[in-house]
């Protein structure tokens, strides 16, 4: 009995140890599977912050590192010479022209090279200046007057008295201008003139209100903007016209709210409406639709079939929201949220924006390419001409950069 309970004795601590060190190695697996999982699990609370910090501050590091921001002081804009002494009036129609900037004031047309080397000044009667620009032609117009322009790069190519008060006009890549204009015993009166203003077609209509009209760009079609009453709200539809050959071809669907603007596009044309865009093809069927979703602050035509947009949304974290539309209907959009925006300008694949008093330049995708800060000046607005060449107004001058 003694040598068995001395047996005993003996197996006991042994066992209790073997327990022990049972429960200490499950316990450090425990552990080291644990840290296996922290390690990762830190890496992904890392990278999801600092993925989190990129999206908020996304505007602010692209302007950060963006690798051409120059701030420049008075000196280093150029005043363009003619046009410039038109300018700073902001009464003054402004356009990007072939190399430089078409000025319309309320007694003439002036057109002026960046660098001075050409340029015209015409004369002109035009109460409420209008102007349109399309490939080498330009139109100045009076709006709510009868006046018509046209002009190229070497001056004026004519002018002429229209029938009724213009209400818009345009004028297309092939220099065909088209007309609104009120006319007594009609609601609105469409005519088509060639670009030393010979009439080569008139729609006049007394039922429907006509906004806006242009021609495409292979000259062979006339688009005009219809507003009307339906089920107690605004609507618009677009007629075609083939102008070689009376009555409408086709018609596009109706669309809430009013068309501000026509514009040719490939095959096709574009619409502005007060609350989206849209595009149509040469059978008025529709290629593209964007609402906005946010009210409409500033926009600006491309010369070549796109637009860029200006929204304000009202219920939102954004102050504003640039919206891109290419010519081929393809959108592009960008937050702008920190800033106060006063401006926007488009030429080709490029945007300004006139922000806090600074100027933003976008390229393609809406990537930053540069910011300008102006010092001793404060532009109210900023224009795109060709070359890159940045155009800001102020209250007193025209200047380019």
């Amino acid at each position: 009995m003694d040598g068995e309970n001395n047996t005993n004795l003996k197996v006991e601590p042994q066992q209790e140890t073997d327990d022990t060190l049972l429960k200490r190695y499950r316990r450090r697996k425990i552990l080291l599977f644990l840290r296996s999982l922290i390690l990762p699990a830190i890496l992904i609370i890392v990278v999801a912050a600092i993925i989190a910090f990129i999206y908020v501050n996304q505007e602010k590091l692209n302007r950060d590192t963006v690798r051409r921001i120059t701030t420049v002081g008075s000196s280093s804009y150029t005043a363009i010479g003619g046009a410039a002494d038109l300018g700073h009036d902001r009464t003054v129609r402004l356009a990007p022209f072939l190399e430089g900037v078409i000025a319309v004031s309320t007694s003439e047309v002036r057109y002026e090279t960046v660098d001075g080397d050409s340029g015209f000044s015409l004369e002109g009667v035009f109460s409420v200046p209008g102007v349109s620009v399309s490939g080498g032609y330009c139109l100045a117009f009076d709006i709510g007057g009868r006046t018509l322009l046209t002009a190229d790069k070497n001056g004026k190519l004519a002018s002429a008295e229209v029938s009724g008060e213009i209400v818009s006009a345009s004028i297309s890549p092939t220099g065909r201008v088209a007309v609104v204009s009120s006319v007594t015993g009609y609601r609105s009166e469409v005519s088509v003139y060639d670009k030393n203003l010979k009439l080569i077609y008139r729609w006049q209509t007394p039922e429907h209100y006509v906004t806006s009209a242009v021609v495409s760009e292979d000259g062979g079609l006339l688009a005009a903007a219809t507003v009307y009453i339906k089920n107690d709200g605004l609507c618009s539809a677009v007629k075609l016209f083939s102008l070689d050959a009376e009555g409408v071809i086709a018609q596009s669907s109706d669309y809430e709210g009013l068309c501000m603007s026509l514009w040719p596009v490939q095959n096709g044309f574009g619409m502005l409406f007060d609350n989206a865009v849209a595009m149509i093809d040469t059978s008025a069927e529709e290629k593209t639709y964007h609402p906005f979703g946010a009210p409409l602050a500033e926009f600006d035509f491309d010369g070549d079939g796109g637009i860029a947009l200006l929204l304000s949304p009202q219920e939102s974290a954004e102050r504003f929201r640039l919206l891109r539309i290419s010519k081929k209907g393809e959108a592009e959009t960008m937050s702008v949220a920190n800033d106060d925006v006063t401006d926007v300008a488009a030429y080709g694949e490029h945007t300004a924006l006139l922000r806090a008093g600074s100027v933003y330049l976008y390229g393609k995708d809406l990537k930053l390419e540069k910011i300008l800060t102006p010092t001793k000046l404060e532009p109210h607005s900023v224009l795109i001409i060709d070359g890159l060449r940045l155009l800001l107004r102020t209250d007193n001058e025209l200047l380019a950069y």
